[in-house]
């Protein structure tokens, strides 16, 4: 039996409850899920903030025709910086090959194959290396990560096409932050980041990058920022230089 107890007041409280093995014990509710977090911008690929970069707040990518050759030079700088890839006369070589894998899936298949090529290869022909599936890589690693949202269809029921929506603003608000403050932030604040983001998108010719009068203004800083990233924004440059050539001579 259980026992009551008057309180002060003379009047009879509730039973207290008392431990029985047997006893019934209303269910526990299942322990929700926070939803995780996203992943911080500044923890996003190389490759993938200059996409981002590249973004429209309205929809749609303004990537340019050099596009692919861009990321392709983001994700070779980021293996670079890595101490994965080394210059050699030239040649990109592996340097470990037991090493973690890269954080994004382009740089790990670049890796991979820069690893399977017998016969080592300039930087520039590696930035050339199947630069049309750079950015569809890019955009599905950001639309899992849920940075960007990709909405597929076909113009006249024929042509695939992807429209891509901004999920995240502001990991792209970061990207551009970073690249501004390298053009036009003091010298000695650039970080390397800062510095790499805004080389690649002058030299790859990224439409968002800036008019023709701030791209002339910016130069200067290019040629001071581009020494210190080592061979691949030149091999960048002169890849474009010769699609643009290609392309203007009907090649």
């Amino acid at each position: 039996m259980r026992s009551t107890r008057r309180n002060n007041a003379g009047t009879t409280s509730r039973p207290e409850p008392q431990d029985h093995a047997d006893s019934p014990r209303t269910p526990r509710r299942p322990a929700t899920r926070t939803p995780e977090h996203p992943r911080p911008a500044s923890e996003l690929t190389l490759s993938q903030r200059l996409f981002l970069i590249a973004c429209r707040l309205d929809g749609g990518v303004a990537g340019g025709a050099h596009f692919g050759l861009a990321l392709n030079a983001a994700a070779l700088q980021s293996l670079l910086d890595q101490g994965l890839v080394a210059d050699d006369n030239g040649k990109v070589r592996v340097t470990a090959r037991h090493a973690a894998p890269p954080a994004g899936r382009l740089e790990a298949d670049l890796l991979a194959r820069i690893a399977d090529t017998e016969r080592a290869r300039t930087w520039r022909r590696w930035v050339g290396s199947r630069d049309r599936t750079a950015p569809g890589i890019v955009r599905a690693e950001l639309a899992a990560q849920r940075v960007v949202k990709v909405d597929e269809g076909r113009r006249l029921g024929l042509f695939p096409y992807h429209h891509v929506t901004l999920r995240r603003a502001d990991a792209r608000r970061s990207a551009l932050a970073a690249r501004d403050g390298a053009l036009t932030g003091p010298l000695s604040d650039v970080s390397r980041d800062g510095a790499t983001l805004a080389v690649l998108a002058h030299h790859g010719r990224l439409p968002r990058l800036a008019t023709w009068g701030e791209r002339r203004a910016a130069k200067s800083r290019i040629g001071e920022l581009s020494p210190g990233l080592g061979p691949v924004p030149e091999a960048l440059r002169k890849q474009v230089r010769d699609r643009r050539s290609s392309d203007g001579s009907g090649g």
